[in-house]
């Protein structure tokens, strides 16, 4: 069986404007060709503020450089599928606002009369990325209950007790500073 004519370009229009991901289609000189709605709701900026700008606009001043050089070798390979951006390190996003968010990208390139146009599809993961962060800390915090438990196991002089648990929730619980105080008895 054979989808009707046309239906895969219908699909592929309505997943570009009403998708939940953004999409950022570039020209072949790196500059914004075309910004979904998501893309709009996710930077904070409408189509034609951005359309002709380079895509530099859309990403933190410290790494815009290494993203053009990342998609030009890209370009460079003959037939490049697509590819995760992030899986190597986290990539980030800037908002009109000027604040950043880690994103999930998926970059590809489509050949059209002989000329690359790169794009990428991005998804903001600020929120799995503050739940990653709530849980490490968690985790890490009851790794210093663990630790302190079996150093009170081992019951060793309150000096030396009080300057492990100090090390040890700075160590484990992430910590700046801990410090035991001891009130004197009325």
């Amino acid at each position: 069986m054979k989808a009707p004519e046309g239906l895969q370009t219908a699909i592929g229009q309505r997943l570009f404007l009403d998708g939940l991901d953004a999409v950022v289609v570039l020209d072949p000189e790196q500059r914004i060709l075309s910004f979904n709605p998501a893309a709009a709701a996710l930077f904070g900026y409408e189509e034609a503020e951005v359309l002709g700008h380079p895509l530099e606009c859309l990403l933190p001043q410290e790494t815009a450089g290494a993203h053009r050089a990342y998609i030009e070798g890209f370009l460079a390979e003959a037939s490049a599928p697509l590819r995760l951006m992030n899986e190597r390190e986290p990539i980030h996003g800037r908002r009109r606002d000027g604040s950043t968010f880690p994103a999930e990208a998926t970059i590809g390139v489509q050949w059209h009369e002989g000329r690359p146009y790169p794009f990428a599809i991005l998804r903001d993961v600020s929120a799995r990325a503050a739940r990653e962060a709530e849980l490490v800390q968690q985790r890490n915090l009851y790794q210093a209950l663990s630790e302190s438990n079996h150093l009170l196991i081992r019951t060793p002089p309150p000096e030396q007790l009080y300057a492990e648990v100090c090390r040890i929730v700075v160590e484990y619980g992430g910590l700046a500073l801990a410090w035991i105080g001891l009130g004197g008895l009325a």
